[in-house]
């Protein structure tokens, strides 16, 4: 036993003696210049240790500390604590420093990219016009013979590692940067044809792994490498924790895997959101796609050299050159904000599956849309995979034959499975429209027809807020649709032509045409169309009772910004230009009926003429003609009415008044002001104009203060009343009106007077001489109207003697006050007939109706 002791304690020392000895004998120093300058000649990168030792007992080894590899003038590449890793006893007999577990611990990898793209590669990648570089282990060529070692990787392994990149050459101008800490890193087998990867690392507190199997590293970083054998990889891609976890796995090969020619891809997982991997890449800019999963399978169809520069700049060059020949794709949904694609309305797409078995099978897509309030289900068939990315990604490519179905989700059925408001969603029931053509980058023709039950028109911007949302029952169209070149700011022009429609509401043909040259601006439209019919009550109903509401309360008036309504006026006679050719054979509108209308409305250079606006009311020939030039300064607006005549709720909408009556307004006269505020042009007004109406309602709540005592034998109420005529004829200068042939009349009462009005502030000075008839008995007395005309101050004339000059007779006036004041209002030109007079009826019966007993006075 003691001598077995006394022979291992010999063991012992022997072996640490020639340890110790050994490590005395190696120039430690000789063979770290070796180990650098044999790296530096193999990889172009410089290997700095602050501190390394070299042994051969009890093992070949090897150890180093404050480790840093670098390229000339850029940052370091690798910087580390500390390193250490066995070494081949064999591979040190033919001068091979071969590093059989090479681990790097605690290091900080930084990948930078300079403004100038010097420094773009940091591996050791070996340019196609310079000698290629060695395989860790070949023998060396005559250019490197003066290095008398080599220095190859079997296995590495780097543990506790930050890993960062920056990126000062980005297309975009703007720096770029990222990174992850690495947890662990393994590769295996770094000289056999299969190298092995195993990474684990950490973005934030959200883990990741990536792992897989890749053909030999020695194709990769030489260029003098035969190539054209398939290096084929299998890498997998887990994100996320346990659970939660986002997957991808990529099969594929390239026959060029130093050049990144001859990819071929096969892509299949789940990513839960494709947002996700901006966790790694933040400027990576993907959309926003959630629940994504599938498989793609992709070809590189034009192996021609990718750009010169590092292997950066090639890996950024290949998506371009990469088409799929397979597909099979869920995208749970995918969203479009405001503004993409030229699409003024939110776009959001869900369920959405596109399927294509093969290169030359046809692509079929298949989901749900909300487009604003609207929910559509869409399928569509684009000719072949191929042809149709083909179309997308090379503008020079022929158009793809398109089919589609469009189906509108039924508004009771969408509100039950939606979750939003039911205000949200649009009114529309058996909606379906079809296109059918072909699709491309430069031009598109499609011809379309479709049908509704009930279809509710979309908000569109620019559009008068009353025709958006516009409900139509019954409809059918169809057409033929032109589309010019599609760009990322959407399309710049659209043409519909051939266009027949019809609705209960609405029916006509015609046909259109959008122009936006510019995303930023808006859109030119040319549009020629012929209504047979249009009811625009039907289609309206919204702006009928909003401006009703708005105009008869005073409140609501008066906190109204003209200024503001003025200059957004002005502002779209500079930006828009629009030419409209409106013909309709029936046109209904507030009530009124016309027919065999004309208008042509031309809107550019910041000039508007509306000529001809013509029509026919009741057998009246209507004319008129409205002209804006925003080129002058100031500002020029002239009317011309011969006749015309319009809706009172549009009248008194227009000129911003609370309304005294119902009915059909004619103007007859024309005007012209300047300036570049409502006040200027007001008080610069200058013409003369008719007003009228016939066989209307008038408000009673403007008659009682003009009957004065005989207001209650009248029993006026608070509604309306019967209006036989009303008219006036204004004479403007310089923004004060005088008016002439002021008179209304109903059954019972009628007023006839003169005076003026100032138009900038309203203010009133009228001599008025009501009439009330009460059973063949006149009840008279002369009135002032002072104050304004938005709170009007009324007195009666009084005597010298300071007496009313109320009179009390027989009816004695024999004169037709409506043919005097429409004669005059009108000058000259027809109109709608005036009502006769009422004969004569019982006396007693007048009275009992006059003082509200037995009917309506």
């Amino acid at each position: 036993m003691k001598k077995l002791v006394g022979i291992l304690i010999m063991l012992v020392v022997m072996l640490l003696g020639i340890s110790v000895g050994t490590y005395m004998l190696i120039d430690q120093k000789a063979v770290r210049d070796h180990v650098t300058q044999a790296f530096h000649e193999q990889t172009g990168l410089d290997l700095k240790m602050e501190t390394a030792s070299f042994q051969v007992f009890p093992w070949p080894s090897f150890h180093a500390g404050q480790v840093v590899l670098t390229r000339s003038g850029c940052t370091p590449f690798v910087q580390a604590r500390s390193v250490h890793a066995d070494i081949s006893l064999l591979a040190l007999l033919h001068r091979e420093v071969s590093f059989q577990d090479f681990t790097v611990e605690n290091a900080q990898i930084t990948l930078h990219r300079t403004h100038d793209g010097v420094c773009s590669s940091w591996l050791p990648f070996a340019a196609d016009d310079k000698p290629a570089a060695r395989k860790m282990g070949d023998a060396p060529s005559a250019a490197t013979s003066h290095a008398h070692w080599k220095v190859s990787f079997d296995a590495l392994h780097v543990t506790s590692a930050q890993l960062s990149w920056r990126d000062d050459h980005s297309r975009k101008g703007e720096e770029r940067s990222g990174g992850f800490a690495i947890a662990s890193l393994d590769l295996q087998g770094m000289h056999s044809v299969s190298p092995w990867i195993d990474l684990h690392a950490y973005h934030g507190e959200t883990p990741f792994n990536f792992k897989g199997r890749m053909g030999s590293f020695h194709r990769v970083l030489s260029a003098s490498t035969p190539q054209g054998e398939p290096w084929g990889f299998s890498l997998g891609l887990t994100f996320g924790k346990e659970g939660q976890q986002d997957q991808m796995v990529m099969d594929g090969s390239f026959t060029d895997p130093h050049r990144l020619k001859g990819l071929r891809l096969s892509m299949q997982g789940h990513w839960a959101d494709l947002r996700d991997i901006e966790q790694l890449f933040p400027h990576i800019g993907v959309p926003a796609v959630q629940s994504v999963g599938g498989m793609v399978d992709v070809r590189e169809r034009d192996e021609s050299e990718l750009p010169a520069g590092g292997f950066l700049e090639r890996l950024a060059a290949l998506p371009g050159k990469l088409y799929p020949v397979q597909m099979h794709v869920q995208l749970g949904s995918v969203d479009f904000p405001q503004g993409t694609l030229g699409i003024e309305a939110p776009l959001h797409l869900r369920q959405l599956q596109m399927d294509a078995d093969a290169s030359l099978a046809p692509l079929t897509i298949h989901g749900d849309a909300d487009w604003g309030r609207f929910s559509w289900e869409v399928q569509a068939q684009l000719g072949t995979l191929e042809k149709s990315v083909a179309a997308w990604k090379q503008p020079d490519q022929p158009t793809v034959p398109l089919e589609a179905t469009l189906q509108g989700r039924d508004r009771n059925l969408m509100t039950l499975l939606s979750h939003r408001e039911h205000k949200t969603v649009a009114e529309q029931d058996g909606v379906q429209f079809h296109a059918q053509g072909t699709l491309g980058r430069q031009a598109s023709q499609l011809s379309f027809d479709g049908q509704a039950d009930m279809l509710q028109a979309p908000e569109l911007p620019g559009i008068e807020q009353g025709l958006s949302g516009t409900i139509v029952h019954g409809l059918s169209l169809n057409g033929q649709l032109s589309a010019g070149a599609f760009s990322p700011q959407g399309l710049k022009q659209l043409d519909v032509h051939d266009l027949h429609f019809d609705s209960r509401e609405v029916g006509g043909d015609g046909r259109f045409s959008i122009t936006r040259p510019v995303a930023t601006q808006p859109a030119s439209i040319d549009a020629h169309l012929h209504l047979t019919h249009a009811d625009g009550d039907a289609l309206l109903p919204a702006a009928v009772q909003g401006e009703g509401e708005e105009a008869s309360s005073p409140s609501a008036q008066r906190s109204q910004d003209h200024s503001d309504r003025l200059q957004a006026v002005r502002a779209f006679l500079d930006t828009h230009h629009i030419l409209l050719d409106l013909t309709a054979d029936q046109l209904a509108f507030y009530g009124m009926d016309y027919r065999d209308a004309h208008i042509t409305l031309a809107l550019g250079d910041r000039r508007l003429l509306v000529d001809p606006l013509k029509a026919n009311v009741g057998g009246v020939a209507l004319s008129a003609k409205v002209e804006v030039d925003n080129t002058t300064h100031p500002m020029t607006v002239r009317v011309q009415a011969t006749p015309w005549m319009m809706p009172s709720t549009q009248f008194f909408h227009f000129i911003g008044q609370s309304p005294v009556f119902e009915g059909p307004v004619q103007l007859d006269g024309a005007l012209e002001a300047r300036g570049d505020t409502q006040e200027a042009l007001l008080s610069s007004l200058e013409g003369a104009m008719g007003l009228s109406v016939v066989k209307g309602q008038i408000h009673t709540s403007v008659l009682a203060p003009l009957a004065g005592p005989a207001a209650a034998f009248l029993k006026l109420g608070n509604g309306t009343m019967g209006l036989r005529c009303a008219a006036v004829r204004v004479n403007l200068h310089q923004g004060q009106g005088v008016l002439e042939a002021l008179g209304a009349q109903t059954k019972h009462f009628l007023v006839k007077g003169h005076g003026q009005v100032k138009l900038d502030d309203g203010a009133l000075s009228l001599q008025l001489l009501p009439h009330v008839s009460l059973a063949g008995n006149e009840m008279s007395m002369p009135v002032r109207v002072a104050g304004t005309i938005t709170a009007p101050q009324i007195t009666s004339l009084r005597t010298e003697g300071g007496q009313n000059q109320l009179d009390i007779g027989q009816d004695t006036e024999t004169a037709d006050l409506c043919q005097e004041v429409i004669s005059k209002a009108r000058d000259g030109h027809d109109g709608l007939p005036i009502p006769a007079l009422s004969g004569e009826h019982s006396r007693t019966s007048d009275i009992l109706k006059a003082l509200g007993i037995g009917g309506k006075p």
